[in-house]
């Protein structure tokens, strides 16, 4: 009984840090994948990069600063998805 004891002291914690990393690594590689799912989704912009940083100067030039993020961020758009 001492013995289970003893083992118990001394690799419960140690399991528990395990099970919580574990729990913390699943749960933040699933917000990881929902962001890159959104990037990979998106519509928003040109067709190719230079088209996209063409469309975010002409929002700076047109003071749009929140249109000019939503090239960029999309989640800062607002509730219409940032369709131009």
């Amino acid at each position: 009984m001492v013995a289970l004891i003893i083992w118990g002291v001394i690799w419960g914690p140690q399991t528990l840090s395990f099970y919580w990393y574990e729990y913390l690594n699943r749960k933040h590689l699933a917000e990881f994948e929902a962001i890159e799912e959104t990037y990979r989704t998106d519509t928003n912009g040109g067709e190719t990069p230079e088209e996209t940083l063409d469309l975010f100067v002409a929002a700076l030039e047109a003071g749009d600063a929140g249109l000019a993020a939503s090239y960029f961020v999309p989640e800062k758009r607002g509730g219409d998805g940032g369709a131009v």
